[in-house]
């Protein structure tokens, strides 16, 4: 369980030195993206709820989809924000298409 702790946090570090972050900050940040992201997503599924418009994510379509799509990949079927693992094939070409470049 160490060495799969180890990786995880190796992994918020690289993402976090991409965006001139710490580790802590950049992890924070995904639990808190998740949250909003969670809250959203309720809200489209409850029945009445005006759902007029694109959903946003702090206020940018832009971060909803991104983060939609980083969800789809990391949690196809749902889960924590935690990363419950370091990288696939799949997550290595989501990263070098919309984090890296």
């Amino acid at each position: 369980m160490k060495k799969r702790f180890r990786k995880v946090a190796e992994f918020w570090q690289k993402v976090g030195g991409i965006v001139s972050h710490s580790a802590a900050e950049t992890e924070t940040l995904f639990k808190n993206l998740h949250t909003e992201y969670q809250r959203i997503r309720i809200s489209q599924h409850t029945s009445g709820v005006e759902t007029v418009g694109e959903p946003t994510l702090r206020n940018s379509e832009e971060l909803y989809v991104a983060y939609d799509l980083f969800y789809s990949v990391y949690y196809p079927q749902g889960g924590s924000a935690l990363l419950s693992f370091v990288m696939t094939e799949t997550g290595t070409q989501f990263l070098k298409l919309y984090v890296l470049y």
